[in-house]
């Protein structure tokens, strides 16, 4: 690492060689970026102000991104509250993640809530920080890989909309929802959702997908006019009714459980 008094900012490097204990045969450079010098770094990019070409990204992996979220404490929320909440959680990922690490702690800065290990693709930490509490999640590994390629060629648009979606989702994954502390995650799912439904099929494209859905179901023959060979098929049209009533059924199934 170099850094000087002069500088307000500091990035590390860290060169990986073979290590023969842990049997890791990966070799290259590490660049990392930490608390609010990533977020400098992440700034610059924003302002394109990093070219890209210098990390050859066609050899460079984006190893992790941090998210956080900071809601405001009122007076009237109990610390009984927050306990409770955080008690619940970790009994909703031990049931649901046996395998996931899930804790809260009493630290001397106060409550701290963590699930998910250092080496795991996620790891959530939820703690006090003055009259506030704080929802940090890193995303690493294959989790964040997936969408680095928006990154590198500075779709930051599409970048930050799924990340921010994937935020979403984890922490409705991991949390309880059925807490005064989650008021704001409710309404980012919400958006979400809506989000979801504005892309499902449109009407005419859902039509034309039922009438070959139930057509593939039937019996035909085969014509000919002028050379030209044509299937021919026969059905009572309650026939068809009852068919796309069934996958009307089916389609509601999943609407409503994208609403969820």
């Amino acid at each position: 690492m170099i850094s000087e008094n002069q500088n307000y900012h500091k990035v590390t490097f860290v060169k990986s060689n073979y290590d023969p204990e842990l049997k890791s045969y990966w070799n290259g450079l590490i660049v990392r970026f930490s608390g609010k010098d990533g977020n400098y770094f992440y700034q610059l990019i924003r302002r394109k102000r990093i070219d890209w070409n210098i990390f050859d990204v066609s050899f460079t992996n984006l190893g992790r991104f941090d998210l956080h979220f900071l809601r405001d404490v009122s007076d009237s929320e109990s610390r009984e509250e927050l306990i409770l909440f955080m008690e619940n959680s970790c009994r909703k990922v031990k049931s649901n993640f046996p395998k996931t690490y899930a804790e809260y702690l009493v630290k001397k800065k106060g409550l701290l809530l963590e699930m998910g290990s250092r080496g795991s693709n996620h790891r959530l930490r939820v703690y006090e920080k003055k009259n506030s509490l704080e929802f940090e999640l890193e995303i690493k590994k294959v989790a964040i890989q997936s969408y680095q390629d928006f990154l590198f060629s500075d779709n930051l648009e599409e970048f930050e909309t799924k990340l921010v979606n994937h935020y979403y989702k984890q922490l409705k994954k991991w949390l309880v929802l059925d807490s005064c502390y989650i008021d704001w995650l409710l309404v980012g799912l919400r958006k979400l959702v809506s989000l979801e439904r504005s892309a499902l099929p449109s009407a005419p494209y859902i039509q034309l997908i039922q009438v070959l859905s139930f057509l593939r179901t039937l019996n035909y023959s085969r014509q000919f006019l002028d050379d030209q060979a044509y299937c021919v098929v026969e059905f009572a049209l309650m026939d068809f009714i009852s068919f796309t009533l069934i996958l009307n059924s089916l389609f509601v199934f999943y609407a409503l459980y994208l609403a969820v």
